[in-house]
């Protein structure tokens, strides 16, 4: 149960992510170019036209730069809600074929204990239909499993370390949408670059993901920023 858990998890994560950052980001954008147009509309007919055209100016390239920023993230959203619709079929997948085949073996034992003229065992018979129905939800449920184990695989090569193999198999398996690559690679800049001895990339990550860090009480941050000012 806590693996199928994690799989609706971490898309759900960065659906939360990119709401957050995206009101970030336009509420900033706009409160500017709303301060601008107030200022505007404050001035008098003796303000120096050439501050005001530059002010417009940077207001224009600011929304449009927000509306790049939207159109990346509306893209970012669209490929999670994919995955998440994706990976909530396959777990239904599995739900429907272990709801289908409990549905036939309770029909096939509930078969009445009726007098057969042929001296037919009905609970030969019983058991011969649940035998029939067992093999057929057994292929489905088979190749389900076959799809969590490749899911399972990617996650542990890619916790250990083995991101070419992990995508390699994930390609091949086609289970990408079912996987967090995409999390493991982000990690293994941030482990690359503390590696290099640069901070950066570490320090970025954490201010994306303040909210959580301070949650569990890490002082990775702080710890960063200390080694940053040793380094200089």
């Amino acid at each position: 149960m806590d693996l199928e858990y994690a799989v609706l998890k971490v898309p759900s994560e960065h659906m939360v992510k990119n709401f957050r950052a995206t009101k970030k980001s336009v509420d900033k954008e706009v409160e500017f170019a709303l301060s601008v147009v107030q200022e505007l509309a404050g001035n008098d007919s003796t303000a120096d036209v050439s501050q005001l055209e530059t002010k417009i100016k940077s207001s224009i390239s600011k929304l449009q730069s927000l509306k790049s920023k939207l159109d990346e993230l509306h893209s970012k959203e669209d490929s999670t809600v994919d995955s998440i619709q994706m990976r909530i079929k396959h777990l239904q997948q599995q739900a429907e074929y272990a709801s289908a085949k409990a549905s036939a073996l309770s029909s096939a034992f509930s078969t009445p204990m009726t007098t057969n003229t042929n001296d037919d065992d009905p609970v030969q018979v019983s058991m011969h239909e649940s035998d029939v129905v067992s093999n057929q939800m057994g292929t489905n449920a088979m190749l389900w499993s076959r799809v969590r184990l490749n899911r399972i695989l990617v996650d542990y090569l890619m916790r250990e370390g083995m991101f070419e193999s992990a995508q390699s198999l994930a390609r091949c398996t086609h289970v990408e949408q079912l996987v967090d690559l995409d999390v493991f690679l982000s990690s293994r800049r941030v482990i690359e670059a503390l590696q290099r001895g640069e901070c950066a990339e570490a320090l970025k990550w954490c201010s994306e993901n303040r909210r959580r860090l301070a949650k569990i009480g890490s002082s990775l941050e702080f710890r960063l920023r200390i080694q940053e000012f040793v380094e200089l």
